[in-house]
């Protein structure tokens, strides 16, 4: 058995026809895979390179925290909302809060935690910043002390997070296949 299943395109032109709830929840599936899909690669990457190591040189530790922050946004991506158009839902809607373990539950919320107040938004509570004002001639300066709690995850929260991402994707996978046996073999869903 084959499937063609085209990417949707937003904003499509008025007057598109809207997919039936099926066609929504795959499409939404399948964006939600390829977000979980690049979380796994990144946390893959980052240990197989030691990227996790907050000691190693500068370069190493810029490396490691910018894919840090792209494997978190990543993997919340799909759980976090997104645009509600005619051809997608905002989110997967699998019910993962039932699903995981304890252990991977408190992981996911973890990761949520940590895009919400550090890597896609500043939360200044957490991150203890406090501003120290210094004279510089005749001017006031702000000098800006703050430690940021998330910044290297451990090697051992990064293979956790990748058991997370693994697991994940499986869930998102079984769904996807239980949907794709609801679709007519042969069809064509092209984007409208």
């Amino acid at each position: 058995m084959s499937f063609v299943l085209e990417s949707a395109v937003m904003g499509a032109p008025e007057g598109a026809t809207m997919f039936d709830e099926t066609h929504r929840k795959l499409r939404r599936l399948i964006l939600s895979q390829d977000d979980v899909r690049q979380a796994s690669e990144i946390a893959r990457y980052i240990l197989e390179h030691d990227l996790w190591d907050e000691t190693k040189w500068s370069d190493s530790r810029i490396i490691g925290r910018g894919l840090q922050n792209a494997m978190v946004v990543s993997y919340i991506r799909p759980f976090s909302g997104n645009s509600d158009t005619r051809h997608t839902l905002t989110r997967p809607n699998i019910g993962i809060d039932k699903l995981l373990t304890e252990s991977e539950w408190q992981s996911h919320q973890e990761i949520k935690r940590m895009r919400d107040t550090v890597f896609a938004h500043t939360d200044a509570e957490l991150r203890d910043l406090s501003l120290v004002i210094h004279q510089v001639g005749e001017n006031a300066t702000a000098k800006a002390i703050s430690h940021n709690p998330y910044v290297m995850k451990s090697k051992q929260a990064i293979e956790s997070f990748l058991s997370l991402f693994d697991r994940v994707l499986c869930l998102l996978s079984e769904k996807t296949i239980k949907l794709q046996r609801e679709l007519e073999v042969g069809s064509k869903h092209p984007a409208p």
